[in-house]
């Protein structure tokens, strides 16, 4: 048997459904009320069954039921154990729907279940997702679309993260297009794939360049959000790192320090510690490291922060 989690937001005909099946001794619902079991027979009698239709409404309900549990932001640790075990089965009816040119929202899932597995090291299993969802998109939406974008930047960083940084140049490059002639060349939107084009840069130690164009991300930003947005705080951080890389570290120092500052701040009035706090103290604290200080001393000026 496999099992899918259930969800509050599903769509009521698939509870329905799923009481049904119940009552029929053909599903079995967990005890914790949060996932049932399918034999793998009638999951495969249902999908040889509706394969005639278009689109098949099971596949079509499956697919949003599942789109609506994944987490979207899986990425982040503190989904994983929600994601774990639900990702083979969002892969595989993504991948199902896909066959079937169901787009909707079968890029998306596609994309949100490769970002878990790229996340997790699983660069194998995510790269086939993220270009089947750019295909997707580009096929459904056309070339220039900013969803297309973001698949494009996502693949690239992936690329990236496996050192093909002459694959992921290009790819970069074009996402930065799309959404500098969809959004225009100061929205929040384009800072990002200025970030993520600098960073790249930066890896392959083109400075200068990587530099204006972390500058730019962050002067957008700060027009965008104002000074005070953990967005900011990012563009910080990456721009004081590559002036620590390239030996300004007077000139990093109170770049990092504000942007730990500014999550500090974040962390105090949501309640809730930023998911890049405990990064942005240690840079900080490496870089006084760096510059001379004590273990002491770096203690003592963490401190002083909060």
């Amino acid at each position: 048997p496999t099992s899918l989690l259930e969800n509050e937001h599903a769509p009521a005909n698939a509870r329905a459904h799923l009481a049904e099946l119940e009552d029929l001794a053909l599903a079995h619902r967990h005890a914790d009320g949060t996932a049932f079991t399918l034999p793998r027979l009638l999951q495969e009698t249902a999908r040889q069954q509706q394969a005639h239709l278009k689109p098949p409404p099971a596949l079509t309900t499956a697919l949003e039921w599942v789109n609506e549990t994944f987490p979207y932001d899986s990425d982040e640790v503190h989904f994983w154990p929600i994601a774990e075990p639900l990702a083979p089965h969002a892969q595989s009816i993504a991948l199902h729907a896909a066959d079937r040119a169901l787009s909707s929202p079968t890029a998306l899932l596609l994309n949100q279940v490769a970002l878990f597995y790229e996340a997790k090291g699983q660069h194998t299993n995510a790269e086939p997702l993220i270009r089947r969802a750019l295909a997707m998109d580009e096929a459904s939406l056309g070339l220039n679309h900013p969803h297309v974008a973001i698949r494009l930047s996502n693949l690239a960083s992936l690329l990236q993260d496996t050192d093909r940084l002459a694959e992921a140049e290009p790819l970069m490059r074009r996402a930065l297009a799309i959404c500098e002639s969809s959004f225009g060349p100061e929205h929040s939107n384009v800072a990002i794939r200025l970030n993520n084009l600098a960073q790249l840069l930066q890896a392959t130690q083109r400075m200068d360049e990587a530099e204006s164009l972390m500058r730019r991300a962050l002067a957008m930003d700060e027009a965008s959000f104002g000074p005070e947005h953990p967005d900011v705080a990012i563009r910080l951080n990456n721009l004081a790192q590559l002036l620590q890389d390239t030996d300004r570290l007077s000139e990093a120092e109170p770049l990092m320090r504000r942007a730990a500052v500014i999550l500090i701040t974040f962390t105090k009035e949501t309640k809730h510690p930023h998911s890049s706090l405990n990064t942005f103290m240690n840079n900080y604290g490496s870089l006084l490291i760096e510059m001379g200080d004590t273990p002491e001393q770096v203690v003592e000026k963490v401190s002083r922060l909060w």
